[in-house]
């Protein structure tokens, strides 16, 4: 039995699940793993009063740690009961780009699903999205990509000013502007997971593409009775998707829920809630939460990975200037 569904057995209980469902191997018997937290009621409710609570023909925005293989499972235990509820369905995804799209589809609709078929770099965190990617052959849900492909990005960083690169996006974020406080919270958030390595300068950009990933992925959205999947930081309601979201579909209960590792210096639901000014009553409506996966320092694997692309890039412009000399 999947981990998300094993408090349905235990009727209304909001206990945790036995630590033995879990992936992940810290902090499992955390007071929290396994419970959920209603954030605007403050209290902590069952799965059953979850899937309840959830409109038929919502919206859903679930908040993932990409990596992390019980986040998955929830999201496609999460997806077959929903779709078992209400028929017709829709998934977005941030693991994709709108150009990967086809790919994903084509390998979905095939008699057989072979997910060896899908290229490593069509679908980010391949081997933990197993789960979901099955979950969606077996229901047959229709799946749409909502990323934008880096290059895209990196276009519109060397020509801003080009007003066809992602015109429907910018429109939206022109429509639908975030407070002051709301950009205040995202850049620290982007500083934060960046290790401080970005320069004042950087900022505004990194800010400006987020916000532009958020409106993709909210264009992504076919219309009510869709489960969107993200990083939690896109889940959030001052400055995330459910922002655009409730302009573009405003007659549409938006709902998100925030999937989050517990903390072992932090075993209060409370603690967990991040701080707002913004006109919203909760960045979350739910918290669900979940073991933590690697207790390694992230800075540090960011600190390696940034070490990697200066050296690529060192021999990158050895070789264009030993070219150069040549001609």
């Amino acid at each position: 039995m999947l981990l998300f569904i094993a408090p349905l057995s235990q009727g209304c209980s909001t206990q945790s699940p036995s630590f033995l469902d879990w992936t992940a191997a810290h902090s499992k018997h955390h007071p929290l793993v396994g419970r959920i937290y209603d954030v605007k009621k403050h209290q902590f409710i069952s799965t059953a009063t979850l899937l309840h609570e959830l409109p038929d023909h919502g919206i859903t925005i679930v908040g993932e740690k990409h990596d992390h293989p019980d986040h998955h499972r929830i999201q496609a235990t999460l997806l077959r009961l929903l779709q078992e509820r209400a028929a017709g369905l829709a998934i977005v995804s941030e693991a994709c780009t709108k150009a990967e799209d086809p790919i994903l589809k084509e390998a979905l609709s095939k008699e057989y699903f072979d997910v060896s078929s899908i290229p490593d770099k069509a679908l980010r965190q391949h081997t933990a999205r197993l789960s979901i990617l099955y979950a969606l052959y077996d229901t047959k849900t229709p799946l749409s990509c909502g990323d934008i492909a880096r290059s895209q990005l990196m276009q519109l960083m060397k020509t801003p000013h080009d007003e066809s690169i992602l015109a429907e996006e910018r429109r939206l974020l022109e429509a639908v502007p975030i407070t002051s406080d709301a950009e205040s919270s995202l850049a620290t958030m982007i500083e934060e997971s960046h290790c401080g390595a970005l320069s004042k300068t950087m900022m505004h950009p990194f800010i400006r593409m987020h916000r532009l990933r958020d409106a993709s992925l909210t264009t992504a959205i076919p219309g009510n009775n869709s489960l969107v999947f993200v990083g939690t930081i896109h889940a959030r309601k001052d400055f995330g998707i459910p922002h655009y979201v409730q302009h573009r579909f405003p007659e549409t209960p938006v709902t998100s829920i925030a999937l989050l590792e517990v903390d072992d210096s932090r075993i209060h639901a409370a603690d967990y809630i991040p701080e707002t000014t913004a006109a919203e009553t909760s960045v979350y409506d739910y918290i669900l939460f979940t073991p933590i996966l690697s207790i390694d320092d992230p800075c540090v694997r960011f600190s390696r990975m940034i070490h990697h692309l200066k050296m690529k890039y060192k021999k990158k412009k050895g070789r264009e200037d030993d070219a150069s000399r040549h001609e």
